[in-house]
């Protein structure tokens, strides 16, 4: 080599240590395989604590660190050819300005320095210290490792999770995740209270990191590794540097579970105890309700009103069962679509039946589009016997809500006590009434049969003193003897009439009137009552038209003659001004009719029911002053009803007559009739 190349070669190296002298890092070259300091900056001395190093072996300057690796590690490097790179390597050293040694942590680099021949002359060493960092950062670890909360640390603005604690796996019940990003969050799998998922970046990590965000508090409901659900309270913050920029983000969570098990425990037995409340409230308020009405009307009116408004039905039905044990239709309120009805009882029957609530899917109606909801129908019971059932539509809903069903048996618990109230309220009013009508009937009986018995009596009376004082006299002769007889006769035969009226009247009410049933010919025992009545009415022509003979029915043949001398008499009595009165037998529909038309004073319009009532009498009848009590009526009618028979009356109105039928059913074993 020329002497210029050699003094070249000089002047470089001569520049090389001046600038690593002069560097702002702690640098050293070690020569040889002995390790030489052959170079070390002022920052090097500094660093490591020692001075006046050029010439020494690294033996001799760090005899201390003999046994910790660092001189092996020089050895490989120098034998070897490979550099090595080392960070946060502990090492303990002696320091000449210090009494005891001293403990580092170093970032290093061992780099071999290579001749022109590939062989390794030289190590360049530079040396980091990094105590302070590794310090700070194990103070950091430990002080997150005995937090009594899960802690993750991620840095800005990527969202690289740089630190966490074992407390989060003990909650998560997982190692926490790596996650490079934001994005990355989303593996985390949490859940709002209103139940929507949260995204990798609504997570309150992500939004400390890029928005700055402050989180307090916010629970969720995380999936845990072993497959169960959590609640966790987090807390959020950014970390940000001495410019105020976010440098990092910190989330600390806890697990929150059993305070929200019990604090949903409390809230479920809160409402519990709201909607018991309610519950009692509702029901007071229709016992309160159903205490101020008294007919069956009102029961079911205010019941289905108060059990809509519970439940927010759309309509509602309730239905009864009489004491004959047909369904009735006691109240309908709202929407009337698919609610049960007396001749479609549809599910109501089945309550009736079960005794049990019974709700089913309601149909839609015909172009209505949305849920059909459902048919909820409740027993009404009392005496453990079904005696109604109401039902009601729920729209939009498959089945009560929470306790509404249990609020709708209470309601029909009420109402079915109310209905026996009202029951037995019209059972006292029935029997107030049938008593005061029984008082009512006895006193005007009395009346009447005073009246009419007195008419006679003061006639018969009359008629003997007549007859007496004419004894006594001596005037009386053969004529006026038999006109004294006569009148005695027929007076005595009306007061027999009245008392056997009277007496078929009781009979009829306690029920001893008894029949003589055998088979008889109708067209014999009317004949003979039209020939009778013939030859005293001499004022009327009675007409008899007969379709048929013999025409046998089964009757009472005393009675049989009552019933047709009663239809002629009435005929006869209300026509005073004479003319034709019409009889006519026909056959019709498995039986026989007995018409009587006259065309006498008629019946007024609406008097035809109540004259077949006891001392029924048209108004006109009573105006006129026609005798009579107002019983032949109505003791005909119940003996034709004893006979399985019907007997109604027909008037076109006062002044125009009437007709009398009455029917009576034919007698299927067809003989020879017997006269009674």
């Amino acid at each position: 080599m020329s002497t210029a190349n050699t003094s070249n070669l000089e002047d470089d190296r001569d520049k090389l240590r001046a600038m690593l002298m002069q560097a702002p890092a702690a640098v050293c070259i070690l020569s040889g395989p002995e390790h030489t300091f052959t170079l070390a900056n002022e920052n090097y001395e500094r660093l490591v604590g020692k001075t006046a190093l050029t010439g020494k072996t690294i033996h001799e300057v760090f005899p201390e660190i003999e046994g910790q690796g660092i001189f092996e590690l020089l050895d490989r490097v120098f034998t070897t050819g490979e550099p090595f790179i080392g960070n946060e390597v502990s090492v303990q050293y002696q320091r000449e300005d210090a009494g005891e040694p001293t403990t580092g942590y170093f970032n290093f680099v061992y780099q071999p320095i290579r001749e022109t021949d590939g062989s390794v002359s030289d190590i360049f060493v530079q040396v980091t210290d990094v105590t302070e960092q590794v310090v700070a950062q194990r103070y950091l670890q430990a002080v997150l490792e005995q937090m009594p909360v899960g802690v993750v640390i991620a840095e800005a603005p990527g969202g690289r999770i740089v630190a966490t604690n074992p407390q989060v796996e003990q909650i998560l019940r997982h190692p926490a995740l790596a996650s490079d990003d934001i994005a990355s969050y989303r593996h985390w799998t949490g859940i709002r209270a209103d139940g929507t998922a949260l995204r990798g970046e609504d997570w309150p990590l992500a939004r400390a990191l890029t928005t700055g965000q402050i989180t307090r508090g916010e629970e969720v409901r995380y999936l845990r590794g072993d497959g169960t659900m959590a609640w966790i309270s987090l807390n959020a913050a950014p970390i940000r540097d001495a410019d105020g920029r976010i440098v990092s983000g910190v989330v600390a969570f806890t697990d929150v579970t059993e305070r929200r098990e019990l604090l949903d425990a409390e809230q479920s037995a809160r409402k519990q105890a709201e909607h018991s409340a309610e519950r009692l409230r509702r029901l007071l308020a229709v016992t309160s309700a159903l205490d101020n009405v008294v007919t069956r009307e009102q029961v079911g009116e205010l019941t289905l009103k108060m059990a809509i408004s519970t439940v927010g039905a759309s309509g509602g039905a309730l239905l009864v069962r009489s004491g004959s044990g047909e369904l009735q239709s006691l109240a309908r309120a709202g929407d009337p679509a698919g609610l049960p009805t007396v001749t479609n009882p549809g599910s109501a029957a089945e309550t009736f039946r079960s005794g049990q609530p019974v709700w089913q899917a309601a149909q839609r109606s015909p172009g209505v589009s949305g849920r059909g909801g459902a048919l909820v129908t409740v027993p009404l019971v009392a005496r453990g016997e079904v005696i109604g059932a109401m039902s009601l539509r729920l729209s939009g809903a498959a089945a009560p809500a929470g306790d509404d069903l249990d609020v709708l048996v209470g309601i029909t618990a009420q109402a079915a006590q109310a209905l026996e109230r009202a029951r037995l309220f019209d059972a006292e009013h029935d029997a107030r009434k049938a008593a005061e009508e029984a008082v009512r009937s006895r006193d005007e009986f009395l009346a009447i049969a005073s009246h009419e018995l007195k008419t006679p009596v003061a006639a018969l009376k009359a008629s003997v003193q007549l007859l007496v004082r004419r004894l006594d006299r001596g005037d009386l002769g053969p004529e006026r003897l038999e006109r004294a007889c006569q009148i005695i006769d027929g007076t005595a035969n009306r007061l027999s009439q009245l008392t056997a009226e009277l007496l078929d009247v009781s009979r009829l009410r306690t029920g001893y009137l008894t029949l003589r049933m055998e088979q008889l010919n109708l067209v014999d025992h009317v004949t003979d009552a039209v020939e009778q009545f013939s030859s005293l009415a001499e004022q009327h022509a009675i007409i008899l038209e007969i379709d048929g003979d013999p025409l046998f029915i089964t009757g009472d043949p005393v009675r049989i003659d009552q019933i047709i001398g009663n239809l002629l008499d009435n005929a006869v009595k209300y026509s005073p001004a004479g003319g034709e009165i019409a009889v006519r037998v026909r056959t019709w529909e498995n039986g026989y009719i007995v018409e009587v038309h006259d065309h006498g004073i008629g019946i007024p319009a609406g008097a035809i029911e109540s004259i077949f009532e006891p001392f029924g009498r048209a108004a006109n009848a009573t105006r006129n002053s026609f005798p009579g009590m107002g019983l032949g009526l109505h003791i005909t009618r119940n003996i034709v009803q004893q006979h399985r028979g019907w007997m109604r009356a027909e008037s076109p109105g006062e002044g125009q007559g009437a007709t009398f039928c009455v029917w009576l059913p034919a007698d299927t074993n067809s003989g020879p009739g017997r006269r009674g």
